[in-house]
Order: C-alpha cells, then sequence, then structure tokens
C-alpha cells in the first residue's frame, strides 16, 4: 500500500464511534475534532482527552479531564501517549500506544462502529 492511500485510510479513523480492545480490556472511543472521550464500562470509568495530529497516522493524546472517575485510581493528568497506527484490516485499526517518557508500549484495536458521535459526546463538547 502507498503511503498516501496509507495515510487517507488512517484519516478515516479519526472521527466517529470506535470499540476498542487494549491487550484484552475492552472500551469505546469517540473522536471529533480534538477531542477523545473513552469509556470503559468495565471499570466505571469516563475520560476526555485532547488529540494532537503529528501525521495522519500519528498522533498524541493528552488526558484532559476525568468525566467519571469509576474503580480506577486517579490518573496523572500530566500523562500523554503517543498513538502510532500500523495497519488497517477493513474497519479494524491496529495501533501501538507509548506512554511519552517511558518504556512502555501497548497495542491494541478500534473498530469503527459509526461515523457520527454520541449526543452524550456533543453535550460535553458544547462545554467545552
Amino acid at each position: 500500500m502507498q503511503f498516501n492511500s496509507y495515510a487517507q485510510k488512517c484519516d478515516d479513523f479519526n472521527q466517529g464511534v470506535f470499540d476498542g480492545d487494549l491487550m484484552g480490556i475492552k472500551y469505546v472511543v469517540e473522536r471529533y475534532d480534538k477531542f477523545q472521550l473513552e469509556k470503559m464500562a468495565q471499570f466505571e470509568v469516563v475520560y476526555l482527552h485532547t488529540v494532537e495530529k503529528i501525521t495522519e497516522c500519528e498522533n498524541v493524546v493528552k488526558r484532559y479531564k476525568v468525566i467519571q472517575q469509576g474503580k480506577f485510581p486517579k490518573p496523572n493528568m500530566t500523562e500523554a501517549i503517543k498513538v502510532t497506527f500500523y495497519k488497517i484490516e477493513g474497519e479494524k485499526l491496529f495501533y501501538k500506544a507509548n506512554i511519552i517518557g517511558t518504556e512502555i508500549t501497548l497495542e491494541g484495536y478500534f473498530i469503527k462502529i459509526s461515523d457520527e458521535i454520541s449526543d452524550d459526546f456533543k453535550k460535553i463538547l458544547e462545554k467545552e
């Protein structure tokens, strides 16, 4: 696959609703513009992040706001994660996530389930 067509495919994953799997942990991500909402029902957690695009297939995700704390300890709000999309199979996008400043790299995938974000996310964005 040529880089330009791959970059265009990556861009298809920069907005919408996605089912995610990060090393066996299931979650839902909604992305719109410079924001990402992340929900982990298993842990009753909802976070709002900012997204800074580096290239079509790389971005930096930074914690912005805790919407619902749930069962996790309070997160490190200064933490940033570099996300690199490295493979696309249909509606499934594989990524590597590196916590900046550490050697920690995690791998997961998203499956796009909608191009439109939820009304709940739209309400959150209206306040930002």
